[in-house]
């Protein structure tokens, strides 16, 4: 087996190209063979070119005859064996100190002269830089150099909005950016927000009311910052004749807070819903605008699809305005693919609640469906199906491939997962397919799933459970 070399071992054992143990005060190899165990590192600085030992033992020591030198102003150097000093910088002290001391030769003084026609001060030569033994060791360098360095100002001094924000990031914006490549909900907007009192109050608003109702953080707080976010966004639509996009951003935040909050008030009036729809059906290119003004828009969709589920009425935005650019939009990547589910899925709850239906139309929308499902990219197969307890249990790769999952997928996904916008689809699920779901157990497994939903994402689910169980016609002890 090959050894490696020790940094420590004595000079003796050294020369004599034998393993050292290391002992101390001596190690075992001088003592059985009585030699002085000479301790010290073998650290040699070779200033010259070696000659042969027939020569001169120390030759290596030593400088050629013809060694040409760069000429030092008049001033006078000396080179000092520095060995210990720099054994210091790997070693701890008290090892130093029990170490023989060996015996070095004594410095020897050289004089230079310097050129004549020199500028330079004193300062800028050699000994400006300080002698090698005034030298720090590394350690303390690199302490020396980050302790120095300037500490940046925060972009947010309250550590109560700085701890909101960071759960808006991880929570709340990770479930927005669902079909969002860039991830501008978690991560454009909370920068943005950082400069943007209006978007700032907004997040924190929605965080707080979120940790409110999964935590026992204080319900105030979220209360607080909504109306801090309201009384600065109500100028702000009163002078701007262009919504920037941080007042966009801001009415999506708004409906999550209003869509949570329906869940303790009993009601939801979606007053920023048709705020932020109001915004949408004014700008037809908002879709395609990119950067957070069109992930906006595929949020509050899917907020607007949620609506017209819940309240059974049509959606508010204009869909008309926006299917020339949609029926046109290159298909490239799984993002894209997935917000078309969302524009099919608006378009045939658009159809649901039209007053006019035509048979054309539904088949079309039946065409769209089907096209999709055939052309889909294989990355929307599921990557694992399992038998489950009531549901199979379902697994994807990303939560946007969870569109191009059905009924009985869509609730294995919420069953053995915890991801969240599997268990909302699920919701809209219960909304329409209630009466469908005739079995028993499934009933059951329905309703876990909406109060585990309710309970941990604080999604307002109880009004979905209570219809849904008066449909099935439980008994009102069952319904508790």
């Amino acid at each position: 087996m090959k050894h490696c070399r020790t940094r420590s071992g004595c000079l003796t054992c050294r020369h004599r190209r034998v393993k050292c143990d290391e002992g101390q005060p001596n190690c075992l190899r001088c003592v059985k063979s009585g030699r002085e165990c000479i301790k010290g590192w073998n650290i040699r600085f070779i200033h010259g070119v070696r000659m042969s030992k027939e020569e001169d033992e120390n030759a290596e020591f030593l400088f050629e005859e013809w060694q040409t030198w760069l000429p030092i102003r008049g001033q006078s150097l000396s080179f000092v064996d520095e060995t210990r000093e720099t054994r210091a910088w790997y070693t701890d002290e008290d090892e130093l100190a029990q170490s023989s001391q060996v015996s070095v030769p004594h410095p020897c003084q050289h004089t230079y002269t310097s050129f004549e026609d020199t500028t330079h001060d004193g300062a800028d030569g050699v000994h400006g830089h300080g002698t090698p033994s005034e030298l720090q060791s590394p350690s303390s360098i690199l302490h020396s150099y980050f302790s120095t360095l300037p500490i940046e100002s925060p972009k947010l001094v309250d550590p109560q909005e700085a701890f909101l924000l960071r759960h808006y990031i991880l929570t709340l914006g990770v479930a927005l950016d669902v079909c969002d490549s860039h991830r501008h909900f978690s991560s454009v907007v909370p920068d943005l927000a950082t400069r943007s009192p209006v978007l700032l109050n907004a997040a924190l608003a929605a965080s707080a009311h979120h940790l409110s109702r999964v935590t026992h953080y204080d319900p105030l707080v979220a209360d607080m910052y909504h109306e801090r976010c309201v009384e600065l966004l109500i100028p702000l639509l009163d002078e701007l004749s262009f919504v920037p996009d941080e007042v966009v951003a801001a009415t999506v935040l708004l409906r999550l807070y209003e869509q949570m909050s329906s869940a303790i008030t009993g009601s939801d009036c979606a007053r920023h819903l048709s705020g932020t729809s109001a915004f949408m059906n004014s700008e037809s290119t908002c879709a395609t605008a990119g950067g957070i003004r069109q992930a906006s828009f595929w949020i509050f969709l899917r907020q607007d699809i949620d609506v017209a589920l819940n309240h059974q009425r049509p959606l508010k935005l204009n869909l008309d305005a926006f299917a020339p650019q949609m029926d046109g939009n290159v298909l490239w990547d799984d993002w894209v693919w997935a917000n078309r589910m969302v524009w099919i899925t608006a378009e045939i709850v658009a159809f649901a609640f039209a007053r006019d239906k035509s048979q054309s139309r539904l088949e079309e929308l039946k065409t769209k469906t089907e096209d999709w499902w055939r052309h889909k990219p294989d990355s929307f197969r599921p990557l694992h199906v399992a038998r489950g307890a009531v549901f199979p249990e379902v697994h994807f790769v990303r939560p946007w491939h969870e569109v191009s999952a059905h009924f009985a997928m869509l609730f294995g996904i919420s069953a053995c997962g915890d991801d969240v916008q599997a268990r909302l689809g699920a919701c809209h699920v219960v909304t329409i397919c209630a009466p469908w779901i005739t079995n028993r157990t499934y009933q059951e497994e329905t309703i876990r799933i909406l109060r585990r939903l309710e309970r941990e994402n604080s999604w307002p689910t109880r009004a979905i459970a209570l219809a849904a169980m008066e449909e099935w016609e439980w008994e009102q002890d069952d319904r508790q």
